[in-house]
């Protein structure tokens, strides 16, 4: 029956989606991501794959707790949905755990809007924040050692692989370690430039 079709059809919804950003959960996303490497190397056509996480979001998260941590990266999604849910992006978005996200698209990603991404975080997260700590630009925690330690706001790290053909990274252990060495190298241009940022790398066959 017809009812029984949008049952079916809504379970299957629910089994691929995260339930607290609404986005692809993570099991989905690598099998997605797979696939999406597989049909780049076959046809070669182009891909782009973005990583992105919150800077400084455990110590946001033992100041503020975790309904306003949910709260962040809530908002994060809504970024992201915002940015490269567009048909034209050709890009799927996943939330893959904590605060990590992944986007992979058919094509190229702009810097521009990339750039946006940036941007907008950084202009809604302030709504998160209390005065005291916006006006400051960042908060007082203490680290292990027990000692004070200035904390800055909160802003994301992209890091952006780009590739013609992907055969030189088509094995998920390999991307994985790239990936992770650009968004250390992300994260650290965040911090330098006080801002949310991206850094992107250009792979193409040899």
């Amino acid at each position: 029956t017809q009812e029984r079709v949008q049952m079916l059809e809504k379970l299957k919804r629910l089994s691929i989606t995260d339930g607290l950003t609404k986005l692809y959960n993570s099991r989905y996303f690598y099998n997605q991501l797979k696939i999406e490497i597989d049909r780049t190397t076959r046809y070669q056509r182009p891909l782009s794959l973005l990583l992105l996480d919150i800077d400084n979001f455990k110590e946001y998260n033992d100041i503020y707790g975790f309904l306003m941590g949910d709260e962040m990266i809530r908002m994060t999604a809504s970024v992201l949905s915002e940015c490269f849910d567009p048909p034209e992006m050709q890009a799927r978005i996943g939330h893959i755990g904590g605060d990590d996200f992944v986007v992979v698209a058919r094509r190229v990603l702009p810097d521009s809007v990339l750039e946006n991404a940036c941007m907008l975080f950084d202009n809604r997260k302030i709504d998160l924040f209390n005065p005291e700590h916006r006006e400051a630009g960042g908060f007082f925690t203490v680290n292990r050692a027990h000692e004070p330690v200035f904390v800055r706001l909160t802003t994301i790290a992209l890091a952006v692989i780009d590739s013609d053909h992907v055969e030189s990274i088509s094995h998920l252990a390999l991307l994985s370690e790239i990936a992770a060495s650009l968004k250390k190298t992300a994260k650290e241009t965040s911090a330098r430039v006080g801002r949310s940022a991206f850094i992107r790398e250009r792979r193409q066959q040899e």
